[in-house]
């Protein structure tokens, strides 16, 4: 089982049932003299041919998830109110999961103080309290700009006010996805990996599964 990280728009979507697919940044990228991509292979391996006559042209990347693999989702977190957080520094105290807050879920819990309650990053959630499972169904590398509307659309997007009974409004569907995918580059890197700068990245399509499935399937 392997984690994986959604801020907490995201999250809402897989929740929601429209976020289907993740593109993630082929690290490393694959060389600009690639001539031929094959498939991901059980592994996650990927064979792709370059015209380096030097390098004998045939090299293998290796993507972060397989098909078949497991994953559980690391979103923002805390502890409920009900438990006092200068508890949590003693070395005695044991975290009950049972009683965690999800940022996803907005104020269910109707607290005055919920917008300043002290969030856990996605990044330091242990596998324990993590409630969202996936099982990823395909995996395949493009180019970030070959995304197509129908899967800009899968990938999450806020939808409001761009779809219309004739169907999606593209130019808003693009402009969307745009600000979205840029929203998770580093400033320092959007010259490299920005929308604009058309990166390899790594397809990840995927299904939500139950936490009783993805114990019993776990790999």
């Amino acid at each position: 089982m392997k984690p994986i990280l959604f801020n907490t728009e995201m999250v809402k979507a897989i929740m929601d049932g429209r976020k289907t697919v993740t593109r993630r940044l082929a690290k490393p990228q694959l060389p600009e003299n690639t001539i031929e991509i094959g498939e991901v292979d059980p592994l996650g391996y990927l064979f792709f041919r370059t015209s380096d006559k030097y390098l004998d042209g045939n090299r293998n990347a290796k993507s972060p998830y397989a098909v078949g693999d497991i994953l559980y989702v690391r979103e923002t977190w805390t502890q409920d109110l009900m438990t006092r957080y200068d508890e949590l520094a003693k070395d005695d105290y044991v975290v009950s999961y049972d009683q965690l807050l999800y940022k996803a879920d907005g104020n269910i819990g109707g607290y005055s103080n919920y917008d300043t309650l002290k969030w856990h990053p996605s990044i330091h959630m242990p596998k324990e309290a993590a409630r969202i499972f996936l099982r990823v169904k395909d995996v395949r590398v493009e180019k970030l700009r070959d995304i197509s509307v129908a899967d800009m659309i899968s990938e999450g997007i806020n939808t409001d006010g761009i779809i219309t009974t004739s169907g999606p409004i593209e130019y808003r569907v693009i402009n969307r996805f745009e600000e979205l995918w840029n929203s998770t580059i580093k400033r320092t890197d959007l010259d490299k990996y920005s929308f604009d700068a058309n990166p390899w990245v790594w397809v990840i399509e995927f299904e939500r599964i139950s936490k009783e499935v993805a114990y019993a399937e776990r790999n």
